[in-house]
């Protein structure tokens, strides 16, 4: 991933908790949601998956 990309959309996420095997990720707003999920979310619950054999789900809060 270029880091332009990084900086722009993994940077301001933010982990708002993960218990009970559930990750609730904070992001800026609902554009920066939609376009997260659609492209991030797969490659992050891969990660996840690999490293911590978690079924996880994402949520979206904003970030104030």
């Amino acid at each position: 991933m270029p880091e332009v990309e990084f900086d722009c959309w993994i940077i301001p996420v933010k982990e708002e908790s993960f218990k009970n095997n559930i990750l609730i990720l904070a992001v800026p707003d609902g554009y920066f949601f939609e376009r997260f999920e659609n492209k991030y979310k797969p490659q992050i619950k891969t990660v996840i998956k690999e490293k911590h054999d978690v079924r996880n789900c994402l949520q979206r809060k904003r970030v104030t």
